[in-house]
């Protein structure tokens, strides 16, 4: 779940307790694992994804990295 994050799964879990307050998240930014044992930078927006029942079935995210 935190590979992701250079915070690990302590970031991982912040940014699902403040998604989980239904509020989506807007230019979050953090860097993103690349090629070659790289970081690179990105500024993120993400929300809970639900299913029909609005159980949370996952998290939708769009990064745009920084330049």
């Amino acid at each position: 779940m935190g590979e992701l994050y250079p915070g690990g799964v302590d970031e991982a879990r912040r940014i699902m307790r403040r998604l989980r307050t239904g509020v989506p998240l807007r230019d979050y930014v953090t860097t993103f694992p690349a090629r070659g044992a790289r970081a690179i930078g990105v500024r993120c927006a993400m929300r809970l994804l639900r299913d029909d029942r609005g159980i949370v079935t996952g998290t939708i995210g769009v990064l745009r990295g920084l330049a």
